[in-house]
C-alpha cells in the first residue's frame, strides 16, 4: 500500500503499476518455488499451521492411514510431484 501512494504521489505511469502488481505475486511465486527442497518449504509453513488447520488432528490421521510419507512427499516436486489439486 505504501509502495502504491509513493507511486501515486510521484504521478508514476500507470505502466509503473503494472509492473508492481506483477512483481509482487511474482517474487511470491519465486519465494516458493525456491524453497520447495528446504527443511520447511515456505507454502507448508504457510498453510500447514495451527492457526489455519487442526494440525494434532491431521497429524492422527496420517498416522492412522500410514500415509505420512505420501503427505510429505506432497510438498516436494522431486519426491511426489508438484502440489496439485484433483477434481
Amino acid at each position: 500500500m505504501a509502495l502504491s501512494g509513493g507511486l501515486g504521489l510521484a504521478k508514476a505511469s500507470p505502466l509503473t503499476f503494472a509492473f508492481k502488481e506483477a512483481a509482487i505475486p511474482t517474487m511470491f511465486a519465486v519465494a516458493v518455488i525456491a524453497t520447495l527442497e528446504t527443511r520447511k518449504p515456505l507454502v507448508r509453513e504457510m498453510l500447514f499451521n495451527e492457526s489455519i488447520i487442526d494440525v494434532p488432528k491431521v497429524e492422527a490421521a496420517l498416522a492412522e492411514r500410514g500415509t505420512r510419507a505420501q503427505f510429505d512427499g506432497f510438498w516436494s516436486h522431486r519426491r511426489g510431484g508438484w502440489p496439485r489439486v484433483s477434481c
